[in-house]
């Protein structure tokens, strides 16, 4: 396992229980390889931990001890998120740690989720602050004919947007196979000992993957899925 927490790509097990995880952990899995997480992260990690170390010092009335908070080195611990950020987290967990609590990779705009701003006439309700679609329901009108309306327009612009309509993805069986080919390739830029001599051993390793053309698909497709997922 080298120093971001990536196993042995060579050994299957050494990427443990892959069969229960859940649709998070699979996205987490893939994000925490990119580069620009790795360095947002350790960008932001320590004047994070301080900002809250600070801040429970400054208010003992709270009861919490700052010396007991979650430092950048555990499991749960959040470096700051910004709304610029492509991750859509609440924050960013350590990515140098597979096994983070659920919460802590929550993904704020999930696909298919839908958000629902409830606005009354006494308050103040601000436009999105970033993009994406608003809409008015008519809570005096029947609901079914508005929602249509809105699920017809949503899938406009989606599709404007993205070239397609985004689908919930389910669990893939070669999605294990991608990250493999991603730490073999990471391996081999880090040359370290258990680095593949090239493409043809890669290929020849991995299931699903026949062929050195095979095997570059599955690093390309892991890449892919590391930036969306």
């Amino acid at each position: 396992m080298n120093e971001w927490g990536i196993p042995d790509w060579r050994d299957p097990a050494a990427y443990g229980g892959t069969e229960k995880w859940e649709w998070s952990r699979w996205r987490w899995e893939f994000y925490r390889r990119r580069d620009d997480l790795r360095q947002d992260f350790w960008d932001r990690a320590q004047s994070t931990y301080e900002f809250y170390h600070r801040y429970y010092f400054e208010n003992p009335s709270l009861g919490v001890d700052p010396d007991t908070i979650l430092k950048p080195t555990d499991a749960g611990f959040t470096a700051r998120a910004y709304m610029v950020d492509p991750y859509n987290m609440i924050g960013i967990p350590n990515p140098a740690i597979s096994e983070q609590p659920h919460w802590a990779t929550s993904v704020i705009d999930r696909p298919n989720d839908i958000e629902v701003i409830y606005c009354a006439t006494d308050m103040d309700c601000s436009p999105l602050e970033q993009e994406g679609l608003i809409s008015k329901i008519d809570l005096d009108r029947p609901l079914s004919a508005q929602i249509e309306t809105l699920q017809k327009q949503a899938k406009t612009y989606q599709r404007m947007r993205h070239g397609k309509l985004l689908q919930k993805r389910n669990h893939d069986t070669r999605w294990l196979t991608y990250l493999r080919a991603m730490d073999a390739r990471e391996a081999k830029k880090l040359r370290q000992a258990n680095a593949p001599s090239g493409w043809p051993e890669i290929a020849k390793i991995l299931p699903l993957v026949n062929s050195v053309e095979g095997a570059r698909k599955a690093y390309q497709a892991g890449l892919d899925l590391s930036f969306n997922f």
